[in-house]
């Protein structure tokens, strides 16, 4: 039988399927489109993974994980749209991986790290050991168009808001 390395105390891993994200000095800060912000939090037991009633975000989140620096785990930058209207912020500190993946509805953006504190969701959040952040698409007027350099050079602007994005300005 094959091995793993140890199981990390506390890991939660949060999963944004439409977002932007920046880094603030130390901070990882992903921002996703309000209002309607819901998240909605995953144990596994013995008869699999098991997904709670999802909860309205109704502030800012402050996630402290323990100390450490960041890792990104993928290899693409991500395409650059108009910072969100109206938006809530998720603030990790700490040491994080973060990078995309992919799901079924494109990309989404993952970041995980082992949890100290969880401030602005309910106490199951930082024991949970997934976190689903779901939010409503942009008002048409302020969707995101994004802006990515093309193989050739030049730019190519393509219409969507999901997957992870960077803010601009």
């Amino acid at each position: 039988m094959s091995e793993l390395d140890p199981v990390v105390n506390q890991s939660v891993s949060f999963i944004f399927p439409r977002c932007q994200a920046r880094l603030d000095g130390d901070d990882l800060v992903v921002t996703v489109p309000a209002p309607g912000v819901k998240i909605r939090c995953a144990r596994s037991d013995a008869s699999g993974l098991r997904w709670d009633v999802p909860i309205e975000a109704e502030g800012d989140v402050v996630v402290d994980c323990a100390p450490g620096d960041h890792q990104r785990t993928d290899g693409h930058e991500y395409p650059v749209s108009d910072a969100y209207a109206a938006a809530r912020s998720f603030r990790f500190r700490g040491g994080v991986s973060y990078g995309r993946v992919p799901m079924k509805e494109g990309w989404a953006l993952f970041v995980s790290g082992s949890v100290q504190s969880v401030e602005g969701l309910p106490d199951a959040a930082s024991s949970a050991e997934a976190v689903l952040v779901e939010s409503p698409a942009p008002a048409r007027a302020s969707r995101p168009t994004l802006m990515m350099s093309s193989p050739g050079g030049g730019t190519t602007v393509a219409d969507g808001p999901n997957g992870p994005h960077l803010p601009f300005p």
